[in-house]
């Protein structure tokens, strides 16, 4: 990426879905990526993390 205005929207968007993240984990009780996958998964906790990471996936894919 060599344009400084692409750059700076993909940090924002960066910025932000670390910041997304940190809340989620958070939320469930966990410091960090490992921590989330190794825990328990309740079947609601599952219900309000999916679509996120869906929407989150779409993102990524969409606007490469």
């Amino acid at each position: 990426m060599t344009d400084p205005k692409k750059v700076l929207l993909a940090l924002r968007w960066l910025i932000d879905e670390m910041e997304r993240r940190y809340k989620i984990f958070a939320r469930v009780g966990v410091r960090n990526i490992v921590g989330f996958n190794a825990r328990p998964v309740k079947k609601k906790e599952m219900e309000a993390v999916e679509p996120a990471e869906r929407k989150t996936a779409n993102k990524s894919t969409a606007g490469g």
